[in-house]
């Protein structure tokens, strides 16, 4: 018997967020999603602000699925809040302007944070970033990710700690399996947040 609705949910939303926590924790930083609508005050969940926005890289706004209010969705980070773009709306902003490919990714930061955060939050990287739109970004900048995915581990699917960290998934197996922890098992992580 597969999964009601309200789990999937309840996973979906758990994967984003401990997603979120994972490039935070490659990134040196903590992240806070802002997720109330300004005028009905309801708290959005993560994939309702994400389902909220539509594809115009110009408009930064999400939709409230209570009131259908438009605003911009933030994302707190240790030392800032900035606007929480889509994932078209960062890659969008990203092209702008052309060879942002040349730049490092602190220049990347220091051009645009809110791009520059929500590039890592929703490809894990730049260099994922970049991959998305074709192009070869040849900066690193995931350095020391062995100790810092290990408390991630079983917790993510394997697939999504591997794309975050730009390797091969058998790579996270076998990292995974070296410290004796079980595969990421949706059913027993619904039947947990219930």
């Amino acid at each position: 018997m597969g999964l009601t609705q309200s789990q999937k949910l309840a996973v979906t939303n758990y994967i984003i967020g401990l997603r979120i926590d994972l490039v935070g924790s490659l990134a040196g930083v903590k992240y806070y999603p802002e997720n109330s609508c300004p005028t009905c005050h309801r708290v959005l969940k993560l994939s309702e602000i994400l389902k909220g926005y539509n594809n115009d890289p110009k408009d930064l706004r999400t939709t409230c699925p209570k009131c259908k209010e438009r605003f911009v969705a933030k994302l707190r980070s240790n030392t800032a809040e900035l606007r929480w773009y889509c994932p078209n709306q960062a890659l969008s902003a990203l092209q702008e302007g052309g060879s942002r490919e040349m730049l490092k990714p602190e220049e990347i930061l220091q051009w645009n944070d809110s791009v520059y955060h929500s590039l890592l939050t929703h490809f894990g990287s730049v260099t994922n970033a970049f991959k998305k739109l074709g192009i070869t970004y040849t900066h690193g900048e995931v350095p020391n990710w062995h100790s810092r995915v290990r408390p991630f581990l079983g917790k993510l699917p394997d697939t999504v700690i591997a794309q975050i960290v730009g390797v091969n998934r058998n790579i996270i197996n076998a990292l995974r399996k070296s410290f004796s922890i079980n595969a990421f098992n949706r059913r027993k992580l619904a039947e947990k947040l219930a």
